[in-house]
């Protein structure tokens, strides 16, 4: 069991306060719940205090000093002098389909493939200016026909076939709110994936409340370099 894992007695005492975190609407809805979950057996005197903010908002609040870190999508990161990051999952992104979709019937599927088909664009937490970023290596743009905030109003589409999209994996569940199915296809094409990181400000010294918090959170996902956090 990593130290992180041990909860208060890898401090030798126990461990009291509150640690601001910063979190997306994303990484609230689809990654936060379970990880706080266990936080919380292992630091129960701790208190975690959410702040949902927009990704240009989260990087003034760690600036700015008004909370501790943050746990957000990084590969929008702007100002990496100020703030540092630490990956900890990468959740691919496929293409989403209503069941049958003739889509789903050839051996290999491009973003070419795609440009012709009607296309819904989530655009919560830049999910846009992401999904723009593959599309415009290539000759081709998606045919967009709704965009939305809302990522049940996406999936609910998909399902009764209104359209595609491409999200990723961690906020893919099989089955609309309806009760209708949404089927995965992997794509040719490299399409990045979606980085979920934690984050901190540059040069800072952390409070105890939110070193054991950090720590807690990077030693939750282990798959990326050991970071300090001095």
């Amino acid at each position: 069991m990593s130290d992180a894992m041990r909860g208060p007695h890898r401090w030798g005492t126990q461990v009291d306060g509150t640690v601001d975190v910063a979190v997306s609407y994303t990484i609230a809805g689809y990654f936060l719940p379970p990880l706080l979950s266990r936080f919380w057996r292992s630091f129960p005197g701790i208190t975690v205090r959410l702040h949902e903010f927009s990704r240009d908002a989260i990087e003034q609040s760690l600036i700015s000093g008004s909370v501790d870190a943050a746990i957000m999508l990084i590969a929008n990161l702007h100002d990496r002098r100020s703030i540092r990051s630490r990956l900890l999952l990468r959740s691919p992104r496929r293409l989403w389909t209503c069941v049958n979709h003739p889509l789903l019937r050839k051996g290999s599927i491009t973003l070419a493939d795609l440009a012709g088909e009607p296309y819904l664009m989530l655009t919560v937490d830049e999910a846009e200016r992401s999904a723009m970023r593959y599309w415009q290596r290539t000759m081709h743009v998606p045919n967009v026909i709704f965009r939305t905030l809302s990522v049940e109003a996406v999936r609910s589409m998909v399902a009764t076939g209104m359209g595609i999209t491409i999200l990723s994996d961690m906020v893919y569940r099989p089955w609309s709110l309806e009760g209708h199915r949404i089927d995965l296809k992997t794509l040719d094409d490299d399409v990045h994936t979606m980085d979920v990181g934690l984050a901190w400000k540059s040069e800072t010294k952390l409070s105890a409340t939110a070193r054991a918090f950090c720590e807690f959170v990077a030693h939750s996902y282990p798959g990326s370099d050991p970071v300090q956090f001095d």
